[in-house]
């Protein structure tokens, strides 16, 4: 089985570096469900003192092999 995947980093603002925009975030959340993405994994980078660099998502969906699979059956 073959899958694509995709990253989206996210910028944390606010003075130290760990405030996500909610509303931005569950708007790319849900565009990339939209296109078939599935969130698979997460994970903060530290730029130190406990402050967040920035926020990795990690998205995957079947190839095109498994979607013409899918679709021919």
């Amino acid at each position: 089985m073959r899958w694509e995947y995709r990253t989206l980093n996210i910028q944390p603002g606010g003075f130290w570096g760990g405030k996500v925009d909610d509303d931005q975030l569950g708007r790319a959340l849900n565009q990339l469900g939209d296109s078939g993405w599935e969130l698979c994994n997460s994970f903060e980078t530290n730029r130190g003192n406990g402050a967040s660099a920035e926020v990795v998502l990690i998205f995957k969906r079947p190839g095109e092999e498994i979607l013409q699979a899918v679709v021919h059956k």
